[in-house]
């Protein structure tokens, strides 16, 4: 029998010995199997892209990413805790899943910067690995340092789309509906104008989002088969009736077909929500002033005319309510005005529509006539 040699795997983590034979031909192995050195190679790889950017800037950039984000999820945190303590009702329910999915998605994102501070810190792998309670060649292979990259590009991408969507930055308005705070009781001296006591306006891809949901709900069948008669998945009309998604025309026609509505209503609130998003909207103003006012009053639920009164802190009386919704007078800006706020609608998207109507309703001068008339 020949001489036997034994040596330890190259392998620094693993313990095992390899034995040669002396009669063996070919190179000495490495490691004790193949896996084993494949999971060296891939650590020392992972392990010299990590101090590669390991450098003090590096690892300054990712604390601030780590600590914007932790900033991100206190501040949505607080206004979901601000929400779950007001009214939880249409359209504030949509607002809320809303919310709870950017937390989820947060939370995501600060897993992954975390394990990159500890990277940054050189704590080994194996150690990460028993804190998060996963294997170690789990840390190496989902929280690499290149999709560490692609993760915090993508929360860059994510945050930029809800702050289109959400029109977040226009005015003091939208910063207190950031916020969650309604404004404040209004006194005699007070020198803010006089809708100040109307509701905040939603963004418009919720005001479409809430009209669409309160279509859906009106029929009976259940949401996946209304979305398998619309041709695309349950989870597709879930992730737009909470304004996470918003889809095109077709869809939106054939969803407001399947559950018998009227697309004349819904068109208005859908032109808004695409203008808004859109990098180039149109400029072309689509849709009636009756139809825009009922889709408005169907994004709230279809509420009863004395709810709208009370909501509007009494500018408007039933008969004008009743009117603007039938479409049977035109009254003055300031009445269609308080009722698109009641409705927590944008006035700027509705003032074209009744500049439009009142032109077209105006009534033309008399004419004079050539031929005196002389009473005697």
């Amino acid at each position: 029998m020949g001489s036997q040699r034994r040596t330890s795997c190259k392998n620094p983590v693993c313990r095992n010995e390899i034995t040669y034979h002396s009669g063996e031909r070919g190179r000495p192995r490495l490691y004790c199997s193949d896996s084993c050195g494949r999971t060296y190679r891939r650590n020392k790889s992972a392990s010299a892209a990590s101090k590669a950017s390991n450098t003090s800037t590096e690892r300054e950039k990712h604390r601030e990413v780590l600590r914007c984000i932790i900033k991100d999820l206190s501040t949505v945190v607080t206004r979901i805790s601000a929400q779950a303590a007001g009214d939880m009702g249409e359209p504030g329910c949509y607002e809320f899943l809303s919310e709870v999915r950017q937390v989820a998605e947060e939370v995501g994102y600060l897993e992954t910067a975390a394990v990159q501070h500890a990277r940054d810190l050189r704590v080994t792998a194996s150690r990460v690995a028993g804190i998060l309670g996963v294997h170690p060649s789990t840390v190496t292979r989902e929280w690499r340092p290149s999709r560490y990259a692609r993760q915090m590009k993508r929360r860059e991408m994510r945050k930029q789309q809800r702050w289109v969507r959400s029109g977040t930055g226009a005015g003091p308005t939208d910063t207190a509906r950031q916020e969650g705070h309604l404004p404040p009781p209004r006194s005699d001296s007070d020198p803010r104008p006089p809708d100040a006591d109307l509701p905040l306006p939603l963004p418009d891809s919720h005001t479409f989002a809430s009209a669409l949901s309160f279509m859906l709900r009106t029929d009976e069948r259940s949401l996946a088969e209304l979305a398998r008669q619309a041709r695309v998945s349950p989870s597709y009309v879930s992730r737009i009736l909470a304004a996470d998604r918003f889809p095109s025309w077709r869809v939106t026609s054939r969803l407001v077909t399947a559950c018998g509505g009227n697309e004349a209503e819904i068109r208005p609130l859908w032109n808004a929500a695409h203008d808004h998003i859109s990098s180039a909207p149109r400029r072309v103003v689509d849709g009636t002033l009756h139809d825009t006012l009922r889709g408005l009053h169907l994004s709230a639920a279809r509420p009863a005319a004395a709810t709208i009164q009370a909501a509007s802190a009494g500018k408007l009386t039933i008969s004008q309510i009743q009117g603007l919704l039938d479409g049977d007078h035109l009254p003055d800006w300031g009445a269609v005005r308080s009722l698109v706020l009641a409705l927590r609608g944008r006035p700027e998207m509705v003032q074209p529509l009744w500049e439009a109507a009142a032109a077209h309703r105006r009534p033309a001068p008399p004419l004079e006539s050539p031929i005196p008339f002389v009473f005697g």
